[in-house]
């Protein structure tokens, strides 16, 4: 009798923890990714049915979730997702469809339209996924809706009411699109590593004009990353500050250190799109560490893409910056990027200058940077 106990005991604790990993990834928000051309909006954990040599077996799968940034018809958009390893979106179950929803409105995207993989198949003589497989009866179609039912008639998906709905459109109209697709193992240089030294860092990011706004989502995702990574160690502290003419602080080193905080901030730094006042930037940072100071390493970060509007004052910003006892370290983007420049900013260190010729190539500086900066 006890040994029975002991076994159902066990068999209950085991059920729990199974049950609780699925419920907790089911939906998953929390690890930000990059695309160009592309707004990531989550990762959701799907189950496929796959019978090899006769057995059957579910297979659990992350798949992601990405929303366009530019406007496309429907024929585009279906090739647009297949070049990324992506379909159009199916929206297959009632947990998907609650979890696009969410996505969009946390994206600030509620009231725009885009494209799914939905179609008319007029050989079925109903509404079909592009893989097939039939639209539900049930699914949440508007008011009204569907509309039309021809050859080129495409389902799209809108948000209304914080509810999604699905309306039809002709496959020439352009607007946005929802891509999804298996999620792809996680290149490990576009990992920083963790430091776990008392130390403060600031990370000075250019929002200048020289910048698209493609290019500043991969500069975000870029301090996203460093920074959420910084404060794995409790007695570490992140700051931000954006730089074009002006300067701003998006978040300074005494204010909420918290990871959703924090990402909501940095994803949310406005394009400032002025000059490149540098010296401005060095400034500022050198005015935080004072007003902040306590007796640990202090760490400087500052990606530019372009030489700044008044070497002269930069040069002496920043050799105002090293003789404080900061530790600079330059990332320098692009081929108009100033290499004198950056050495300066870096106090001369040339092992503490990081550049890559491209935007695309930024993520992959990450690992090595965080590594120099632990030092």
């Amino acid at each position: 009798m006890q040994k029975l106990i002991v076994k159902l005991f066990l068999l209950a604790v085991i059920s729990a923890v199974i049950v609780q990993a699925a419920v907790v990834s089911h939906s998953k928000n929390e690890v930000k990714r990059f695309r160009k051309g592309f707004r990531f909006l989550g990762t959701m954990n799907k189950t496929r049915v796959v019978t090899r040599y006769g057995v059957t077996s579910n297979i659990n799968e992350d798949w992601d979730y990405w929303a366009s940034v530019n406007e496309a018809g429907w024929a585009e958009a279906a090739r647009d997702c297949v070049a990324n390893g992506d379909t159009l979106l199916y929206i297959e179950t009632k947990e998907e469809i609650g979890n696009v929803t969410e996505w969009l409105r946390d994206s600030d995207s509620t009231g725009s339209l885009y494209w799914v993989g939905g179609k008319w198949d007029l050989r079925s003589e109903a509404f079909i996924w592009d893989n097939g497989v039939p639209i539900s009866p049930e699914a949440p179609w508007g008011p009204g809706q569907p509309k039309d039912k021809k050859s080129n008639t495409r389902v799209a998906a809108v948000t209304v009411g914080g509810e999604i709905e699905y309306k039809t459109e002709a496959n020439t109209k352009t607007i946005r699109y929802i891509c999804e697709g298996q999620r792809e193992d996680e290149d490990e240089e576009q990992i920083p590593v963790p430091c776990y030294k008392d130390n403060d860092l600031i990370i000075v990011v250019d929002s200048s004009g020289s910048i698209s706004q493609t290019h500043y989502e991969i500069a975000k995702e870029f301090t996203a990353r460093l920074a959420t990574t910084w404060v794995d160690h409790n007695n570490s502290r992140v700051s931000v500050i954006i730089f074009s003419t002006d300067t701003q602080i998006i978040f300074s080193l005494i204010d909420d250190q918290s990871v959703p905080t924090m990402k909501e901030k940095i994803y949310n730094m406005p394009h400032m799109a002025g000059g490149t006042n540098t010296h401005r930037a060095l400034d500022l940072v050198r005015s935080e560490f004072e007003k902040h100071y306590r007796n640990v390493t202090q760490n400087l970060v500052l990606l530019t893409d372009g030489q700044s509007a008044n070497p002269a004052a930069t040069k002496a910003s920043a050799d105002a910056v090293i003789a404080a006892g900061i530790r600079s370290h330059a990332v320098g983007i692009g081929s108009s990027i100033g290499q004198a420049e950056l050495l300066v900013i870096a106090g001369g260190h040339a092992d503490r200058v990081f550049t890559t010729d491209q935007f695309d190539e930024l993520l992959a500086l990450l690992r090595p940077l965080s590594k120099k900066v632990c030092e």
